[in-house]
């Protein structure tokens, strides 16, 4: 590795002075943040929080009780991600019903804004953000450094058909899709026999997907694909 010590040597009196700027800095970029709709720096306050059972950890809206976020049974929480304010995002699945043997189930997704938990264009009501009709599980949720969701998902999209990699993104107004990666037979296009799936953003926003591709009589292999440009 090349050592920048020795080609970039500071002073102490360089030090002193780029410790009287950076606090400067730091604030003019924060301006500059908020000014174009983004997120501030620090987190906002959650909300009313509630103490679970008198102990340390605490629900927000009802969270732990009852119905909890999903208000429906048969869901199962498999994707969570906290975003640089410290709030919560959650996706799930819900089984909706039965074709035959075939299970049908959508992708939900909801976040706490402050008061409630609430959904983004629909996301967790009617067919949420998945396919209607397909057997849909194993969300995987990721946020990016403006706060938007990214969601990413399997699903068998009929009965005896092997499942493939599915993937939204909220672009500020609505649930988009890069290139038909969120209908059809998603971003995998016919070739994934995933069994399971993990997704990733970098520092510039961009996708990375890995999933478990299992086409009997072969051994499962790990598979990966991403995103050259961060989705607009």
């Amino acid at each position: 590795m090349h050592d920048i010590s020795s080609t970039y040597a500071v002073s102490e009196t360089d030090h002193a002075q780029l410790n009287k700027v950076i606090p400067d800095l730091r604030c003019l970029l924060a301006l500059a943040v908020a000014g174009c709709g983004g997120i501030a720096f620090g987190p906002r306050p959650l909300g009313a929080a509630e103490p679970h059972r008198g102990g340390p950890w605490h629900s927000l809206g009802g969270s732990a009780s009852g119905q909890g976020i999903s208000g429906a049974p048969n869901a199962t929480p498999q994707g969570l991600a906290v975003d640089a304010d410290g709030r919560p995002h959650i996706a799930w699945r819900e089984i909706v019903g039965r074709e035959g043997q075939h299970p049908l189930s959508q992708i939900y997704y909801r976040y706490w804004d402050g008061r409630q938990w609430a959904e983004l264009g629909g996301s967790a009501s009617g067919a949420g953000l998945s396919p209607d009709g397909y057997n849909s599980f194993i969300p995987q949720l990721a946020i990016d450094s403006t706060a938007r969701p990214h969601v990413l998902w399997c699903a068998e999209p009929g009965p005896k058909v092997p499942s493939e990699i599915f993937y939204k993104y909220w672009d500020g107004k609505q649930w988009r899709e890069v290139a038909g990666s969120g209908s059809g037979l998603g971003l995998t296009a016919g070739n994934a026999r995933a069994n399971w799936s993990h997704l990733a953003l970098d520092l510039r926003g961009r996708p990375h997907v890995t999933w478990g591709h299992h086409a009997h009589p072969e051994p499962p292999h790990v598979h990966y694909l991403f995103l050259p440009e961060a989705p607009p």
